[in-house]
Order: structure tokens, then sequence, then C-alpha cells
């Protein structure tokens, strides 16, 4: 499985994160201190279900949408 897609709701309290993964190579560009490295942190933890580090991320919802890298069934056969 890899990450298509994650959307993030409350995140820092009142912000919306999302991004939209290649399935190659995903670069996340930015000032310092724009969350970068929290939202990366916030989708390990919620992969992972890291409880006490979800419990230090401010956010009210994340949502992650997973694809089958492995699934070769060709659409509308």
């Amino acid at each position: 499985m890899i990450i298509d897609s994650v959307d993030v709701e409350g995140f820092w309290g009142n912000k919306k994160a999302n991004a939209k993964f290649n399935q190659d190579v995903t670069i996340f560009i930015g000032l310092n201190g724009t969350g970068k490295t929290t939202f990366v942190n916030l989708i390990a933890a919620a992969i992972s279900v890291d409880i006490s580090q979800l419990s230090n991320l401010q956010f009210d919802l994340i949502s992650i949408k997973l694809i089958d890298r492995k699934d070769k069934r060709k659409k509308g056969t």
C-alpha cells in the first residue's frame, strides 16, 4: 500500500492541510515554521497508530487514502 492523499482538518487548531502524493516521490517545500515536518509526523503517527505521538499533535481529523500498488486488476474487465 502507498499513500495516495492526505487531508487534515484542524491542523494547528484552525488550518486545513492536504496533499496528493506522487507514486514515486513527493517533496514538501516551504518556509521554516510552516508545518512541513509536523504534517509528515502526523501522517507517520496515524499510519503507525502511535497514540502518544498523536496526542502531542494538534489536529481534529486526519484522512489518509491508500492505494494498492500491486493491484494489477484491469478496470472494466
